[in-house]
């Protein structure tokens, strides 16, 4: 990453960094705002206010200690987000 600092790029060299750099800025801009927006607002909707209390989500209270695993979410999201980026990695 050092090198990226300290190398002498060519006028277009920095162009394209500089073009790199603002869609990834931009698209984690994107991903940060949906995911203020589903932790916000999703608990109203349907479906996404079951997530979290899926059968499968590992949840214990003892006294003074709790310890939530939501492995039945965790495989949905998986398999939702495997069937997403391949669809969208076909186009």
């Amino acid at each position: 990453i050092w090198l990226l600092f300290t190398a002498n790029f060519t006028s277009y060299e920095r162009t394209n960094f500089s073009t790199v750099m603002s869609k990834i800025f931009l698209i984690f801009s994107i991903v940060f705002f949906v995911m203020w927006i589903l932790t916000s607002f999703g608990s109203n909707l349907p479906l996404l206010g079951k997530l979290g209390r899926l059968p499968g989500d590992i949840h214990f209270n003892v006294s003074n200690f709790s310890f939530y695993f939501p492995l039945g979410t965790s495989i949905l999201l998986s398999i939702l987000l495997t069937v997403v980026l391949r669809l969208i990695s076909r186009i």
